[in-house]
């Protein structure tokens, strides 16, 4: 079992993240908390994107890769990642990439990240150029 999971965010002044029903996913009905159990792929969470400027995935049990489609359109961006525990953690198909929370989470510590696309290479994301 993984014992904490990692939210990126823009903004460095949570305390409590809250459960919302906005966010990137389009199927989302209830409001929930959603975080990673990979750090570099909460990086890659807090880059803005969608599929017509990058794709993120993995092959074969591969590396996590981020492929970029659109080098000049996508643009890379600071943050936060807040580290939450595990309690009340809810997987998301196989849990691999993404969990969620249907509670508000306590944050038990954060990092600035000045570079999103740095700190993901840096723990273990590829990332591919088309």
């Amino acid at each position: 079992m993984v014992n904490n999971y990692f939210h990126g965010s823009p903004e460095g002044n949570i305390k409590v993240l809250e459960p919302r029903a906005i966010t990137r996913r389009s199927d989302q009905t209830k409001p929930r908390v959603y975080a990673s159990p990979e750090i570099g792929i909460a990086a890659v969470m807090l880059i803005s994107w969608d599929d017509s400027i990058a794709s993120f995935g993995r092959k074969n049990n591969g590396p996590w890769t981020l492929e970029i489609l659109e080098k000049g359109k996508f643009k890379d961006t600071d943050g936060w990642i807040y580290t939450l525990d595990h309690k009340g953690v809810i997987l998301v198909e196989d849990g691999e990439l993404e969990v969620y929370f249907e509670e508000s989470k306590q944050m038990i510590n954060k990092i600035y990240v000045p570079s999103a696309l740095k700190f993901a290479i840096k723990h273990g994301i590829e990332v591919k150029y088309k």
